[in-house]
């Protein structure tokens, strides 16, 4: 997050028109809404792993205005699923699609929810 913050800070210094920054991780996304919040700019800052810390800043509504969540359960779950099938013989697909939804201020009150009851808070 502080690396993140660094780099942040100054993309921010060198392009003062910048107006958005995906980061490819909830991690570096946080650190980079803390210097944007830091500059005062109106910069969208979107994430990726919708972990708690990312879905409480989504939640304030300000700058990190959302985050690309995976399905954990479906990923284990598939997983294992086809690991038997290969260990069988049988035909796995190249490429799985486990889901991903974007986390946004239309549906992260649910999805806080639904990850509080997953992490038995």
């Amino acid at each position: 997050m502080a690396k993140a913050m660094d780099v942040m800070e100054n993309l921010i210094q060198a392009n003062p028109n910048i107006k958005g920054v995906f980061c490819t991780s909830d991690a570096m996304a946080v650190g980079a809404n803390r210097a944007v919040e830091k500059s005062g700019k109106n910069i969208m800052v979107i994430g990726f792993d919708a972990i708690p810390v990312a879905v409480e800043e989504i939640m304030k509504g300000k700058t990190f205005k959302g985050s690309v969540a995976q399905s954990p359960y479906n990923i284990g779950y598939m997983g294992v699923e086809n690991a038997i099938k290969a260990a069988k013989g049988e035909t796995v697909e190249k490429r799985i699609d486990t889901g991903a939804k974007m986390i946004d201020a239309s549906n992260v009150q649910a999805y806080s929810d639904d990850l509080k009851k997953m992490l038995g808070k």
